[in-house]
């Protein structure tokens, strides 16, 4: 089964995106995706129990108390032949680099939303202006109080995601 470790995006930030991916959409190349989570570690395809990859989290979460992160402005992968457009968590990058490291991952990471794919580079200098507008444009918050174990199947139509588990972050510690 393909896994990935994730935060859900709530509701009202996932809708102040779509209007911005309302512009991105007009640009040729450019493939919007829904902007539901941000993933925090691919673990890909894995036979490794559900269980085992929960308990393994929930010892890194240890560390953690619930917290609040921000959406805000916008990026590419890579900057200069864009791939793909994503709006940024960077609130998310102590977590994430725990995660990483706890599952022995050794990458660098940058955590994000992903908004759009890019086909090609019919659309590349548009694409660039706009993200470079919204480089400082806030989306909302996001309440960090638990990490979702979701899977991932591939289809024709693009990936269906599911949860599989979810593990909590440590309501007993305080700021």
């Amino acid at each position: 089964m393909r896994l990935f470790l994730a935060v859900d995006v709530p509701e009202d930030v996932r809708q102040r995106i779509s209007y911005m991916q309302e512009r991105l959409a007009e640009i040729p190349g450019v493939n919007i995706v829904k902007p539901d989570h941000v993933t925090l570690k691919f673990i890909g395809e894995t036979a490794q129990k559900f269980s085992d990859i929960a308990e393994k989290l929930a010892h890194i979460l240890d560390d953690f108390y619930p917290f609040a992160a921000e959406a805000v402005g916008m990026g590419t992968f890579p900057a200069t032949h864009p791939k793909v457009v994503w709006v940024g968590c960077p609130a998310l990058a102590p977590l994430q680099k725990a995660i990483m490291e706890g599952f022995g991952d050794s990458a660098e990471a940058t955590p994000h939303i992903t908004v759009a794919r890019v086909k090609d580079g019919r659309g590349k200098e548009h694409l660039v202006k706009h993200v470079n507008q919204m480089k400082e444009y806030s989306y909302g918050r996001i309440d960090i109080d638990n990490i979702k174990i979701k899977s991932s199947v591939l289809t024709t139509t693009g990936p269906t995601y599911s949860d599989v588990a979810t593990v909590q972050l440590n309501f007993t510690k305080s700021s």
